[in-house]
């Protein structure tokens, strides 16, 4: 599972050791399996849109994600877990150099924690969602509303509730795990230090220019890209219209449906059953997939975010990859 560490030289540590056993060590990088994600890699490796000159992309977490798992939950503070850059985006990072075929040359970042802090409270917020808090009808980040009134209590079931209650989910212990656990405190007074948005730029081999936001202040989650080429340029939303546009200079625009291109969309958008069948067919030493993410190919990924976090920690400087990657030696 990702992240494989949560510093450079734990990185490279376990790349030299995977290198001196022999073993493989594969990182759950599913989106190389969703077959957006691979549509997309077909179009540009066909050369439809030329060389790829420029991509804006953004990661929407959503308010209510960043709630769950960046405030209340176990990846709220960086020391206890890991930036939420790498947390969250190493699956970008990583689709990024895997579309393109480009490393990150340099990397420079901005990113704060505005929004969610002790002073930005409401009048009268009570440290937890559970202590009759005034606001409990009209907040949109009520512990109480999200996970009992509309939650468990409304017949949801699964991710993120489930993991509020791992055992014996019922309302009743729901409402306690709310009055006695983390995720019933309320999100301006959790203690929290991940920052709720961030913005990366990376300058890639072949001049190759890439815009990148994350940004918690969406009401869906999802991915949405712009790539931009010397022939055309393509328009892809992952995870909401599931859709990619295709703009060939001088031809008719192509639209494609993303779910038009396999009957199961299940799993992280279709990506989770093949990657695991490949994944076994690796470990039976069978031919597999180039897309597999063994550490060798994919711990790229978790470089450019622990840069990204080091540039955004020393104020947007610009940090040279080979120079970052060289300094956990």
């Amino acid at each position: 599972e990702k992240p494989a560490g949560v510093t450079a030289e734990e990185c490279r540590r376990l790349c030299e050791k995977s290198n001196e056993t022999g073993r493989l060590v594969v990182l759950c990088h599913v989106l190389r399996y969703t077959p957006g994600f691979r549509k997309l890699k077909e179009l540009i490796d066909t050369g439809r849109i030329g060389q790829v000159m420029t991509i804006q992309a953004i990661e929407q977490i959503s308010c209510w994600h960043q709630a769950h798992s960046f405030i209340r939950g176990n990846c709220g503070r960086v020391e206890e877990s890991s930036p939420l850059f790498l947390q969250k985006c190493c699956h970008d990072m990583d689709m990024l150099v895997w579309l393109t075929g480009r490393h990150c040359r340099r990397v420079s970042s901005f990113a704060h924690l505005t929004y969610f802090k002790p002073e930005n409270a409401p009048a009268g917020a009570p440290l937890r969602c559970t202590d009759d808090c005034p606001l409990k009808d009209t907040c949109f980040f009520s512990a109480v509303s999200y996970y009992y009134t509309n939650g468990i209590c409304c017949g949801e079931t699964g991710w993120p509730h489930e993991m509020v209650v791992p055992v014996d989910y019922t309302p009743e212990h729901m409402y306690r795990a709310l009055q006695e656990g983390p995720y019933g405190r309320c999100v301006f007074h959790c203690n929290n230090d991940a920052v709720d948005h961030q913005i990366v730029n990376l300058d890639m081999d072949g001049d190759l220019l890439i815009n990148f936001t994350m940004s918690t202040f969406t009401a869906k989650n999802g991915r949405r890209l712009h790539i931009m080429g010397t022939k055309g340029d393509i328009m892809a939303d992952m995870d909401d219209e599931l859709r990619i546009d295709l703009r060939v200079f001088g031809q008719e625009p192509e639209s494609i449906d993303i779910r038009s291109l396999v009957s199961d969309m299940s799993g992280h958008g279709g990506g989770e059953t093949p990657m695991l069948l490949d994944l076994a067919a690796a470990i039976r030493g069978e031919k597999r997939d180039s897309s597999l993410s063994t550490l060798q190919n994919a711990i790229e990924s978790h470089y450019i975010c622990l840069a990204a976090e080091e540039s955004r920690l020393n104020q947007g400087a610009c940090i040279a990859m080979n120079e970052f990657i060289g300094s956990s030696a």
